[in-house]
């Protein structure tokens, strides 16, 4: 059985990736540009966590965290429907468009949906993790 230390590891670099790949995706896309944002901002957030606990003691990484500020703005960015608030934003900006327009648009928002899905999935596992008993932690 993996340590809270190490479970919390993995789950940031998932985090790291799947919002790496949403940056990706949405890099240099007007439209798209509060979602690249907050994919970079993501990414900043897991940095920092990654940053804040790499050197604590196994007893010590649940409490910090738990503490942390990055990660009670993932929390906040989990919450938040982006996908579905994106999807509206790109339909009422396509209305006037063509039927191969919108299969773009769908495919994509697709895309985007499953991405960001994968990566909200990714924080709240990390925000899961941060609600264990601190005492129940691997030393």
């Amino acid at each position: 059985m993996k340590t809270t230390k190490k479970r919390g590891k993995q789950l940031l670099r998932d985090i790291e990736g799947q919002a790496g790949e949403l940056a990706m995706l949405t890099d240099g896309l007007s439209l798209l540009s509060e979602l690249h944002t907050l994919a970079r901002r993501v990414l900043e957030l897991a940095n920092t966590l990654t940053l804040q606990t790499e050197d604590l003691k196994k007893k010590h990484y649940l409490s910090a965290l738990i503490s942390s500020e990055a990660l009670g703005e993932l929390a906040e960015i989990a919450d938040t429907d982006a996908a579905s608030q994106l999807e509206d934003r790109l339909f009422a900006a396509n209305a006037d468009s063509q039927v191969a327009s919108d299969r773009f648009f769908q495919e994509l928002l697709e895309k985007i949906d499953a991405r960001f899905a994968r990566l909200t999935d990714a924080i709240q596992d990390l925000l899961h993790l941060a609600e264990l008993d601190p005492g129940r932690e691997d030393d």
